[in-house]
């Protein structure tokens, strides 16, 4: 829903960086994730964090938050408790 305000730079992510061109022999590096146990509040403080929150906010006067709070309600039956909340990270790796 937020895809048009993200930056355009942010597609390299998107595409786990494969249509990165980098000089060199790409090697394969490990998988890698963070992980980090978060609670509703956590996943919404994450969002608005964003810069595609701001540039929406700014261009349509409306908070996306309070949408996403609720799409995350049903995932949360206990919004005390955290769930685990898992990120990959990707790399690109190249021997020059």
């Amino acid at each position: 829903r937020l895809k048009p305000w993200f930056a355009p730079g942010t597609v390299l992510v998107d595409e786990d960086y494969r249509t990165l061109e980098l000089p060199g022999l790409p090697l394969t590096p490990p998988r890698l994730e963070v992980s980090a146990p978060w609670a509703p509040g956590d996943v919404l403080a994450f969002a608005e964090s964003w810069s595609a929150v701001r540039a929406y906010r700014e261009e349509t006067g409306d908070d996306p938050l309070p949408s996403l709070a609720a799409e995350l309600s049903p995932l949360f039956p206990d919004p005390t408790r955290p769930l685990l909340f898992r990120m990959p990270l990707y790399l690109r790796v190249q021997r020059l």
